[in-house]
């Protein structure tokens, strides 16, 4: 975390996520969440594109019949 941080201040990259280390710590964050709140755990992104698929899946068998 501290890199992403030295990388942010800096004031080189317009974006956070644009940061070299960024992929990094946010996956190193991901990963601890699922170890802190369980395995169980899904972020709103993640949730969403599942909705989505399954959505997605729901209307191909609507569209076959």
């Amino acid at each position: 975390m501290y890199l992403v941080q030295k990388e942010w201040k800096s004031n080189e990259y317009e974006k956070l996520s644009d940061c070299p280390s960024f992929k990094t710590a946010y996956t190193y964050r991901e990963a601890l969440n699922v170890l802190i709140k369980g395995p169980k755990y899904v972020d709103e992104t993640q949730l969403k594109r599942m909705i989505e698929e399954e959505l997605e899946i729901e209307e191909n068998w609507k569209n076959r019949k």
